[in-house]
């Protein structure tokens, strides 16, 4: 389990370094919206033009300020599974929670099953 939680480490790291240097790279910053065909940061910075509506909603919906924020999220789910098993360590009453607990790492790992460093033996 040690291997997935710092596979999973590694992968918060790098998406927030991309979001990070996406959000750096506009003075509008890292909050995206949709315009008509166009995807703009808060201060109407142009992002990117695109073709389709849908794209544009999928690319403002996913901007920096998102990916950041579920990076936090990884990041706490994580801290989390730490602190139940250092509990564990001390009190077996909490084996089943960090059975539990555990599981819930598998399924987070689950959006990065295309990395090639995934392991099946992974999978919940």
């Amino acid at each position: 389990m040690n291997d997935l939680v710092q596979f999973l480490r590694n992968r918060l790291d790098e998406d927030e370094h991309i979001a990070r240097t996406a959000g750096s790279r506009h003075k509008g910053g890292s909050f995206w919206s949709v315009e008509q065909s166009e995807v703009r940061a808060k201060d109407g910075t142009l992002i990117v033009r695109h073709t389709w509506p849908d794209e544009g909603a999928h690319i403002a919906r996913h901007d920096p300020a998102r990916v950041l924020r579920n990076v936090e999220v990884g990041r706490a789910a994580l801290d989390h599974y730490r602190a139940v098993r250092r509990s564990t360590e001390k009190h077996k009453a909490y084996v089943l929670a960090e059975g539990a607990v555990g599981k819930q790492i598998q399924i987070l790992a689950l959006a990065y099953a295309d990395h090639p460093n995934y392991r099946d033996d992974w999978r919940p």
